[in-house]
């Protein structure tokens, strides 16, 4: 695929408009709950490096009552 590309003098970040910032694994078939640190994030403007859509209020509070009960990385008590 890159080699198909016209420039290859142009790294990656100028040929794409966009990038990956995170990857949420999941183990159903519907689509997770965004994080809400990521809610907030995407709610700057695009200058602060947001999305810029405005934080819903009730997607918000359902992130974070479905976070709080399902930890992406839970850590096992140290050994005693």
């Amino acid at each position: 695929e890159d080699a198909a590309l016209p420039d290859q003098e142009a790294t990656a970040d100028e040929r794409t408009p966009w990038g990956i910032i995170s990857i949420k694994p999941q183990d159903v078939d519907h689509e997770l709950p965004m994080t809400p640190a990521t809610m907030l994030r995407n709610a700057l403007g695009k200058d602060q490096g947001g999305s810029g859509v405005p934080l819903d209020r009730d997607l918000y509070l359902d992130s974070v009552r479905y976070w709080d009960a399902h930890a992406a990385i839970k850590s096992e008590p140290p050994a005693k």
